[in-house]
């Protein structure tokens, strides 16, 4: 289905955004729309997604007994659903180190 611009000012930004990014007109059309819907889309509070993150894991399994660690979690409390990667700092230098335990840290 064609959609036809007859304004003069939206044909030229078109025209101008079609050229700097070596688009074709319809293709800078559906850019600079997906661009829009996405604005569109709700943003997370960051104190939201903070309060998440600190908040305990939902079930064992997602978090680590004291020690040495890494894990991920994917935090579902959020409308947005996120992944995070929590490392132990002690963690990372035991990986570099070369400590005896970091083949098990690097293949968390």
């Amino acid at each position: 289905m064609p959609l036809r611009i007859q304004d003069d000012e939206t044909v030229a930004l078109v025209t101008v955004l079609s050229d700097a990014k070596g688009l074709t007109p319809a293709q800078a059309v559906r850019t600079a729309v997906t661009s829009e819907l996405q604005r569109l889309e709700p943003e997370i509070p960051l104190r939201e997604t903070f309060a998440a993150l600190r908040a305990p894991p939902s079930s064992p399994a997602d978090g680590f007994e004291g020690g040495q660690g890494v894990f991920r979690r994917t935090e579902r409390r959020l409308s947005t659903p996120i992944m995070a990667i929590f490392v132990d700092a002690s963690a990372l230098v035991a990986i570099i180190a070369g400590e005896p335990d970091a083949d098990a840290l690097s293949d968390r």
